[in-house]
Parts: structure tokens; C-alpha cells; sequence
């Protein structure tokens, strides 16, 4: 086993969110964070694959909440999905995001 040198060791005195967090921490996920990706002006395939991605972390962080404080957070996941699968009246279709235009076709 390899010796550890507690020299090494750099703590780090950081806000959990604040501009010093490191990447990997676990951050809250909000409703906001979910509505943010739902109503994100990108393809539906592209929300609904970070939704899923979302829905993947947050399953795995539910597995601590012994108080089901999360539940309101995974219900808004369910339903942002949900959304997405429903057929929209009024909305762009994905091709209109994805594909480029130029005056002259507008």
C-alpha cells in the first residue's frame, strides 16, 4: 500500500454552487433546473435526452433521502417528459430549431 503524504493534501474552503466549486460535487437540482432544460430552445430529442440524464443522477440521489424530500423534484421530471411526448398546438416543430434559415427564406 502507498504511503500517504498529508503534504499533498490541498483543502479547499468552497460554497457548494459558488464560483470556487469544484465540478463533481453534487449540486441541488431544482424545479427550475428542470424547467430550464424543458422549455430550452433546443431539439426535443436533445431536452429529453438531458432530462433523462437528469432523471438517471437524480434516481441515484433518491436512493438517500430517507424523508422523500425529492419527490416533488422526480414528479417534475416525470411530467417535463411527459410534456415532451405530448404533440404541441402552436409549436415549433424540431425542424424549425435545427435547421438553419436565412433571410430569404423566412
Amino acid at each position: 500500500m502507498p504511503e500517504i503524504d498529508s503534504n499533498h493534501v490541498r483543502p479547499l474552503d468552497a460554497e457548494v454552487g459558488g464560483d470556487a466549486d469544484i465540478p463533481g460535487i453534487a449540486q441541488t437540482i431544482t424545479v427550475d433546473d428542470v424547467n430550464a432544460i424543458l422549455y430550452a430552445n433546443l431539439p426535443t430529442d436533445d431536452r429529453r435526452a438531458q432530462l433523462m440524464a437528469l432523471k438517471h443522477e437524480f434516481g441515484a440521489r433518491m436512493t438517500a433521502d430517507g424523508g422523500n424530500d425529492m419527490q416533488a423534484v422526480a414528479d417534475e421530471i416525470e411530467r417535463a417528459l411527459a410534456t415532451l411526448d405530448e404533440p404541441g398546438e402552436g409549436v415549433a416543430v424540431d425542424e424549425m430549431i435545427s435547421r438553419p434559415r436565412t433571410p430569404d427564406q423566412l
